[in-house]
């Protein structure tokens, strides 16, 4: 599988797991709604109970939320795929957003999100990419907007 294919199955991983979580808190939402009444039936000898009701679907609702707006991004890089409109970037390695603690006695670290200082620019940008290394340069391949990302080069 070439780069551009890669960084297209990503793509529409995420998609479509953003969208289908989305619909099943949308869903979750509108029966937790649907059942309202018959459930604080029951529970109205417990006080707070509409509390409680109230504070879930508040919940579920801002879950959904941020599941919407991150679909709202992947869309907005719909375009670039359909076109094949992909951005290529050279750099190195200068960094991570995130580390992961792998083991239960001997621990090894895995990084994630790599901080690349773009060649020429000193521009630094954030990708969405596995199997970087520290002070290594690399040719990505990625979308502008969800700042997915696919090795090409490891120079």
């Amino acid at each position: 599988m070439n780069a551009q294919e890669q960084l297209i199955s990503k793509f529409y991983e995420g998609l479509l797991l953003n969208i289908g979580l989305s619909i099943a808190f949308t869903l979750l939402i509108i029966i937790l709604l649907w059942m309202k009444s018959s459930a604080l039936e029951r529970l109205h000898n417990y006080p707070g109970s509409k509390l409680v009701l109230y504070c879930v679907l508040g919940v579920l609702a801002v879950v959904n939320l941020i599941f919407i707006l991150q679909t709202h991004i992947y869309v907005s890089d719909l375009n670039y795929i359909n076109n094949g409109d992909f951005s290529s970037l050279d750099g190195v390695v200068v960094g991570y957003n995130r580390g992961e603690a792998i083991g239960d006695i001997v621990t090894e670290t895995r990084y994630y999100d790599p901080i690349i200082l773009k060649d020429g620019t000193g521009e630094r940008i954030v990708l969405k990419v596995v199997g970087t290394e520290l002070n290594e340069h690399y040719t990505f391949l990625y979308l502008p907007n969800t700042k997915l990302a696919v090795i090409i080069e490891n120079s």
